[in-house]
């Protein structure tokens, strides 16, 4: 069996090699291999995206404005600095929460 490739969750193209899910058509592995993100920047291969981030960069790479950041995580403060971790804590609960939405309102996530 090939090793296999990933593709994004967010945007469904290559992502680098360990994020998203894994693809195991062909081509895909070489198609992962060298990219430190995909194409719309959802996924970010962690040792190339170490941070530390800014309130306002952290926000960006989770594609939100900062203020709903700050409204959805409360502990955080704008001039807070997020860690590489801290980050991948908030953007796996925001993914929940926007799953969450999705279902009380009907629609599929």
């Amino acid at each position: 069996m090939n090793a296999p490739g990933y593709i994004c969750k967010r945007c469904g193209g290559p992502s680098p090699v360990g994020v998203g899910y894994t693809d195991y058509s062909r081509g895909a592995r070489q198609a992962s291999q060298s990219l430190t993100q995909c194409a719309c920047g959802w996924s970010v291969d962690p040792a190339a995206d170490d941070g530390p981030y800014t309130i306002d960069q952290a926000a960006d790479a989770l594609g939100m404005q900062p203020w709903e950041l700050l409204a959805f995580d409360q502990t955080l403060s704008a001039d807070r600095i997020i860690t590489a971790q801290e980050l991948d804590i908030i953007r796996d609960a925001w993914q929940i929460a926007r799953q969450i939405e999705a279902e009380r309102s009907g629609d599929q996530a």
